[in-house]
């Protein structure tokens, strides 16, 4: 199942090495576009694990609402996010 992550990082060499992010494994379950019926709460979006969560959900298709106590930064990731990530007509953000 997760076959091509773990033959890709088999030998880690640490910082720049080839680790798979939650985007990846998105990509390699094939389930882009697969959660457009879903609703998604995801709180501490803005950094860490949870930016990298809410990328790898967004390109899902599902709704995504995020918590967030900074306004201001919350809004600046989902411009990023919503940027940079590929993704079907139907995904939508509620910061």
């Amino acid at each position: 199942m997760l076959s091509s992550v773990c033959h890709s990082h088999a030998d880690l060499s640490g910082p720049g090495d080839i680790r798979p992010s939650a985007l990846h494994i998105i990509a390699d379950q094939k389930i882009s576009g697969a959660l457009y019926d879903k609703t998604i709460v995801i709180t501490g979006y803005t950094s860490g694990i949870g930016i990298e969560t809410a990328r790898a959900l967004y390109a899902t298709d599902a709704t995504l609402c995020l918590t967030v106590r900074d306004k201001a930064k919350g809004q600046a990731v989902v411009q990023d996010i919503s940027a940079a990530v590929k993704i079907a007509a139907g995904s939508s953000f509620f910061p």
